[in-house]
């Protein structure tokens, strides 16, 4: 069976394409994803974008339970600093 055939019949089991695909970004951040591995999703990385992150708000947000709001915000800031840069 190729590959592509055996990410088809995944997919006809209703598989997340998130989970046959591996990897899903999430703002600046790839993140390998396997069952059971939530998956990240678009409204959450909207909700990221709309909000004006401050220590409040980052401490809130780490508090509501989502590390990857935390590895966004570090990246965020990080790269508005110039401490990395992606490529």
């Amino acid at each position: 069976m190729s590959h592509i055939e055996l990410m088809t019949r995944q997919r006809l089991n209703r598989m997340p394409v998130q989970y046959i695909i591996g990897e899903w970004d999430f703002h600046n951040i790839t993140v390998n994803l396997s069952s059971p591995v939530f998956i990240p999703r678009p409204e959450t990385e909207v909700s990221f974008y709309l909000l004006e992150v401050t220590y409040a708000a980052l401490y809130i947000l780490l508090c509501y339970g989502s590390v990857l709001y935390g590895l966004a915000s570090v990246c965020l800031t990080a790269s508005s600093k110039g401490l990395f840069q992606n490529g």
